[in-house]
């Protein structure tokens, strides 16, 4: 399972400890996001990141933390998702398939034009 780290914008103080980095430890789940979606944290969408990232994040940060974070800390956080999908090939995940229409007398679109006297 890949962890992802992320470079904060400004460090962060956890514990008494000044933090620059936060690792992902692994990917958010379907349960992880709650009413949230991917592309709201992709988006940086505050309430979503402060949703999702406490779950996954390490060291440990909380809601709070994250809805006072600078925006670009934000930004990093967001950025920190798009790490996940970096070894999807997104382009043969969805594909069209062309399909023949039928016309309601059974036939294709185009003997139905022809049957019709139109031209196509």
């Amino acid at each position: 399972m890949p962890q992802v780290d992320v470079e904060l914008a400004s460090p962060l103080t956890i514990d008494g400890q000044s933090v620059t980095t936060l690792t992902y430890v692994r990917e958010p789940i379907g349960t992880d996001l709650g009413r949230f979606t991917t592309m709201d944290l992709f988006d940086g969408d505050v309430k979503a990141l402060a949703h999702v990232v406490p779950k996954i994040a390490r060291p440990h940060i909380s809601r709070d933390v994250v809805k006072n974070m600078s925006t670009g800390n934000l930004t990093a956080l967001s950025l920190g998702f798009a790490a996940f999908l970096e070894h999807l090939d997104v382009s043969n995940m969805a594909k069209v398939k062309q399909t023949t229409s039928t016309s309601p007398s059974g036939g294709t679109a185009e003997t139905a034009s022809k049957s019709s006297g139109q031209k196509t």
